[in-house]
């Protein structure tokens, strides 16, 4: 079990490019958990995406 902050560098790691090996070899983690922490992620719900249509105006007149 790894600690919240471990977690949260392992994620911005992977944020910032850093791939899992590194990310492992560096933190001196099993490349399984790290892999494990990527694949869960924050485990923050992610908001819905929302598609934002603005109708332009046909004509001015």
């Amino acid at each position: 079990m790894t600690s919240q902050a471990i977690r949260d560098k392992v994620l911005a790691w992977h944020g910032r490019g850093y791939g899992a090996t590194d990310t492992a070899r560096q933190l001196g983690l099993p490349l399984e958990e790290v892999r494990a922490i990527i694949r869960e992620g924050d485990g923050r719900p992610k908001p819905p995406c929302k598609v934002e249509f603005i109708e332009p105006p046909l004509f001015e007149e």
